[in-house]
């Protein structure tokens, strides 16, 4: 499905350049978050949300407010299906603007799964297969059956609450951590100007096969960002199931109990990690000691519930990364903060981040790009 991205790529590609032309300032968080909505909505429902062209930002799921919401009603599980009940009662406009969010959501996810209903009952195969089709289409091994409408909704949900912000945060901190250690993005662009050919008007980006193969020194910084910032903060727990429950570090555990980790914590642990834990630094990965450690980073999960999208997130960032700095070259718009990064204040200073179960910056990610020849 890498040519329905590469078409969202060629609009964020002339975006940008329309604003390197005439060096303008903008928010480089807020183009990727609509480029990530746009190719969300071609692999899960066929079709994109038409945010970028558009420039309306009505036309993002409002998918914060819905985490804040989840996030807080979570948090007290016992009482979820009253404060669901109530809540909705509550005549607090910061409280009604969470639910309408939600709703909003789960309306899209709903609207979206009649249309594809209709299309698969209407012309049996589509063709091109998006992943809710796949889950129309899909039967139990075992007894033949397939999802009901509820569940692929549910599905669809899922798609638009995990398939968007989450990407866009870990892209933009990715590039904010680079544009606050220029000596790594500068290694980044020299890696693909020595290893990949020049993209042409027909291949507006790099195959994920190429980026994966070509760009180690990329990848190494798409892991030390997963490391330094982690932006799903949610921390996803597990129940203990053996009978004798479990002894970790010394602490008995009884069965039937839930255990969780915070992933930005446990990213953050010197005793793992080293002294330099906060220091974006991507050649710690050549150290066969911290690579060994790579396994235990826990910015999908860990285990065989870890997230199921993470092939996808990869793919549109190494093709994102790749793109973009073969064709633009990006600087802080701040010069004050361009002063800063030269005297090295920003080292092992972590970005001011908000976070409702996905961490994000909290401020706009204002740059000015130039076309590279």
């Amino acid at each position: 499905m890498e040519t329905h991205l590469d078409a969202n790529t060629r609009i964020l590609k002339k975006k940008i350049a329309a604003f390197a032309a005439s060096n303008q300032t903008f928010d480089l968080k807020k183009v990727l978050h609509y480029y990530v909505i746009d190719t969300l909505g071609e692999l899960a429902f066929s079709q994109s949300f038409g945010v970028q062209e558009s420039d309306d930002e009505a036309r993002v799921p409002p998918v914060v407010e819905h985490s804040l919401l989840a996030a807080v009603t979570g948090a007290w599980p016992m009482m979820t299906v009253r404060l669901n009940k109530w809540l909705p009662l509550v005549p607090h406009q910061g409280l009604q603007k969470l639910i309408e969010g939600r709703k909003a959501c789960a309306d899209l996810a709903s609207f979206s799964v009649a249309h594809q209903l209709q299309a698969v009952e209407e012309k049996g195969d589509l063709g091109r297969k998006d992943i809710l089709t796949n889950l129309i289409l899909a039967k139990d091994p075992e007894t033949g059956k397939s999802l009901t409408q509820t569940d692929i909704e549910t599905e669809a949900f899922g798609f638009i609450i995990a398939g968007t912000h989450t990407t866009s945060a870990t892209t933009a901190l990715l590039f904010y951590h680079l544009l606050h250690a220029p000596e790594y993005m500068e290694k980044c662009v020299q890696e693909i100007d020595q290893n990949l050919s020049p993209l042409t008007p027909d291949t507006p980006a790099y195959s994920v096969t190429a980026a994966e193969a070509s760009l180690p020194f990329l990848r190494n910084c798409v892991k030390e960002n997963f490391l330094i910032t982690p932006v799903f903060t949610i921390p996803l727990a597990r129940r203990v199931i053996a009978p004798e429950g479990v002894t970790i570090s010394g602490h008995h555990i009884p069965q039937g109990t839930s255990i969780a980790v915070c992933n930005h914590a446990f990213h953050h642990n010197p005793d793992v990690w080293g002294p330099d834990h906060n220091i974006f630094d991507p050649s710690r990965w050549d150290n066969p000691e911290i690579a060994a450690k790579a396994r235990l980073l826990m910015h999908f999960g860990l285990g065989g519930r870890q997230c199921l999208g993470k092939t996808v997130v990869m793919t549109n960032i190494l093709k994102l990364m790749s793109m973009l700095l073969r064709e633009f070259r990006f600087e802080l718009a701040d010069e004050q903060e361009q002063l800063d990064v030269a005297k090295q204040l920003y080292r092992g200073k972590l970005p001011e981040l908000v976070s409702v179960g996905i961490g994000d910056l909290k401020n706009p990610l204002l740059v000015r790009a130039q076309a590279r020849a």
